[in-house]
């Protein structure tokens, strides 16, 4: 394959993966990230990409080898460790996890996507009232978020504010709706949707999201 940013060059490529990967298109966003790292391997970024993409696509293990060595390689790189962080929740490491966002967290203590890192990290390991509080925080610090709205919405059902969950998930289906209403062909909004139903215990409706988002998903 022909990069079609300015040829054989591994800028070219990882520029193309970069376009692919915000399309949604991860299969050409991995296709194109590893042939720029067969062009040039330093390529840091390249790697945090390619590593982004595999975690989107659930390939936990393979993303956290790549993201592991870039943040060894540039410690410096926030996106990427929490990137990291992210990956090793999907993986049910949630420990290792919670130790990346706080290493983020010790530089900026105010960082909503670690804030929000910790939560999910408290989320999987069960620790609710931990999990509230860092949500709460991440929205106070970056705005609502659908990520945040569910972790909160999740710990607030488990901690009995019924109110809080309900509330917060109602939030979180106002923000995917209104995605899908210039994205009604992208999986991940029906998906995301289905998730929020199934938190909300509405398995009717759960269901319905994810028939549709299997619909337009890619062969």
């Amino acid at each position: 394959m022909a990069g079609a940013f300015g040829g054989e060059t591994a800028e070219s490529y990882y520029d193309e993966g970069l376009t692919a990967s915000v399309k949604g298109d991860l299969n050409r966003a991995v296709q194109c990230f590893e042939k720029a790292i067969r062009l040039d391997n330093t390529l840091a970024v390249a790697y945090h990409q390619l590593g982004k993409c595999y975690a989107r696509l659930g390939r936990y293990k393979k993303a956290i080898t790549l993201l592991s060595q870039v943040v060894q390689k540039r410690p410096d790189l926030v996106a990427a460790r929490l990137d990291l962080g992210h990956a090793l929740v999907g993986l049910g490491e949630s420990e290792a996890a919670k130790r990346h966002f706080e290493a983020v967290l010790g530089r900026e203590s105010a960082d909503a996507k670690a804030l929000l890192g910790v939560a999910e990290s408290e989320s999987a390991s069960g620790n609710w009232e931990s999990a509230l509080k860092c949500a709460e925080l991440a929205q106070q610090t970056g705005g609502q978020n659908y990520s945040a709205l569910v972790v909160l919405g999740r710990a607030a059902k488990h901690m009995g504010q019924a109110d809080v969950a309900v509330r917060s998930l109602q939030r979180a289906d106002k923000l995917i709706e209104k995605y899908l209403e210039t994205n009604p062909e992208k999986p991940e909004g029906h998906y995301l949707r289905g998730e929020i139903a199934r938190e909300g215990e509405n398995a009717a409706a759960a269901l319905q999201h994810y028939r549709d988002a299997e619909k337009f998903a890619e062969p």
